[in-house]
């Protein structure tokens, strides 16, 4: 589901560009196509999918600073450790940040 994501994300950039950036002309179609993808592949999960895929996090190192990817990713965590603040910050924080700067995780 992170390559679905990722590709519903490089189809709306060329859309763009196929209609030469004119926003009164791209954005009926990005708004249909976001209608139909709203609650289906943004969930948490899937975002955390995304940002996870190597594919996409280490050819874009700013994929960890768009906030709606980061939500998602929060709340997936929120489910996973859903009492252990700790847990999640140190995910978020720690972990997540060695990832995308692609370093090996390594177990303490």
């Amino acid at each position: 589901m992170g390559f679905l994501y990722g590709e519903l994300l490089k189809a709306k950039e060329e859309i763009k560009v196929a209609l030469n950036k004119n926003e009164n002309t791209y954005q009926p179609i990005i708004d249909i196509i976001d209608s139909k993808a709203k609650d289906r592949l943004d969930s948490p999960l899937y975002l955390t999918a995304y940002i996870l895929n190597p594919f996409y996090c280490h050819k874009d190192p700013w994929i960890a600073q768009q906030g709606d990817i980061m939500d998602g990713v929060c709340s997936c965590l929120e489910m996973f450790f859903p009492s252990d603040i700790d847990k999640q910050t140190n995910i978020m924080m720690t972990d997540l940040a060695k990832y995308t700067k692609k370093r090996v995780l390594l177990e303490k």
